[in-house]
């Protein structure tokens, strides 16, 4: 996978995912998938959430220490709901169109419609290899999946610490089957033609 110049921002795409930037939510997915986290304590973090606290880093203990090594589990309740949601491929299932997942990913961005775009449906292990990622274990590798490139700029997500980065290409990768996005790379190239 062709990265810009800069350093690249990977994420992975979550309704329950702890950091909130517009409509959708993302949590750093670039870490270890290790068995679910003991460090964190889960119910502060479920009452965190539920009162849409702004900063449950700072609040939950273990979540600061868990997001810094960037593991996947840090929610155990998103983690074990993403197994369940994204197992095994059923045969003759009614699958995103193109123009779906193209849609989705210009308006994700909030790119223009002409803004160049390649597309591709393929398997989550066709795109691991493809782009040599380790994607979500919680996501059954035979999944079809969307990957589509926009040339477009798009804001990496900032920090309190370090403001976001502005990159001209991005990546999103959608579950084909629940239109769900999995998997997103600010400054990636994934798909070139």
């Amino acid at each position: 996978m062709k990265k810009s110049k800069a350093t690249s921002t990977r994420l992975s795409i979550s309704a329950m995912a702890i950091v909130a930037i517009g409509a959708w939510a993302f949590a750093i997915i670039t870490g270890s998938a290790a068995p679910a986290s003991s460090s964190v304590d889960q119910a502060a973090l479920a009452q965190c959430m539920s009162q849409q606290k702004g900063n449950c880093e700072a609040q939950v203990p273990g979540l600061a220490e868990c997001m810094a090594e960037q593991r996947l589990d840090c929610n155990e309740s998103a983690y074990a709901q993403r197994q369940a949601s994204f197992g095994p491929a059923q045969a003759g299932a009614a699958t995103m169109t193109e123009a779906q997942a193209v849609a989705a990913v210009l308006a994700l961005g909030r790119a223009p419609a002409n803004a160049p775009v390649v597309a591709r449906e393929m398997t989550l292990s066709a795109y691991q290899q493809m782009t040599g990622e380790q994607a979500n274990p919680a996501i059954s590798p035979d999944r079809l999946v969307w990957v589509v490139t926009v040339h477009a700029p798009m804001l990496t997500p900032g920090t309190p610490q370090h403001s976001g980065q502005l990159k001209q290409v991005y990546t999103v990768v959608f579950d084909a089957i629940s239109s769900q996005g999995i998997e997103m790379c600010i400054g990636c190239e994934a798909l070139t033609s």
